[in-house]
């Protein structure tokens, strides 16, 4: 539970960290600012659709994996991009994948935790998130050092945020987790019966052994 909870966090983290770097960062993209901004707010509203039409279908692991990588390789390559439109269009698609990753892993994070201990789970994510965002402007400033290098961070640490997100267990479709137990033995399954709530332990393939119901 402890490194599914870790896991959660640093993906809440690095999204929020991502997400505010690459909006507040528009005006260092050479071109307008202003106009600039205004497409990384736009690129959101597609984003979101996409999630809303795609989630139920693909599931929630895969669909953050992709977002994540493909958001976090955006970003790196349009840190060594010197022409303004490629550069743009890159981190705009950087911004576009990182809002719908946004979008999953709150929705995940909300799945994952069991319901004992969900609110703990989510206000600690929130924490993550926060902490995230106040990292953000300091990363943009590393810019002084290397002008990359805060597009690389963001892309780096995107990419490996995606990679440990495949670790995490798939939601989709599936009961939410009651207590501490039912989140951490991917053997547990829950089933309803005429009122009664009952755990199913499956031992092997072939053999299953039941656990007392519970009212």
């Amino acid at each position: 539970m402890l490194l599914l909870s870790l896991n959660v966090w640093f993906n809440w983290l690095v999204n929020a960290m991502v997400y505010y770097g690459l909006t507040l960062g528009t005006d260092n993209l050479g071109g307008d600012p202003y106009i600039n901004f205004c497409i990384a707010g736009a690129v959101e509203i597609p984003s979101y659709i996409l999630c809303m039409l795609l989630l139920n279908r693909l599931g929630r692991k895969k669909p953050l994996f992709v977002s994540m990588v493909i958001g976090g390789g955006a970003c790196i390559a349009s840190g060594f991009v010197d022409s303004v439109t490629p550069k743009i269009i890159l981190a705009m698609l950087g911004k576009f994948c990182i809002t719908a990753s946004y979008a999953i892993i709150y929705l995940m994070a909300a799945e994952v935790f069991p319901t004992v201990v969900r609110n703990i789970g989510m206000g600690v994510s929130s924490m993550c998130a926060r902490i995230g965002g106040m990292l953000s402007p300091q990363i943009l400033e590393l810019s002084i050092i290397w002008g990359p290098l805060p597009l690389v961070l963001f892309g780096g640490l995107s990419i490996l945020a995606g990679g440990l997100a495949l670790f995490l267990p798939e939601t989709a479709g599936k009961p939410l987790p009651q207590t501490i137990e039912d989140a951490t033995d991917e053997n547990r399954k829950k089933y309803r019966k005429n009122g009664t709530e009952m755990d199913i332990f499956l031992k092997n393939e072939g053999d299953q052994k039941y656990a007392n119901g519970k009212t």
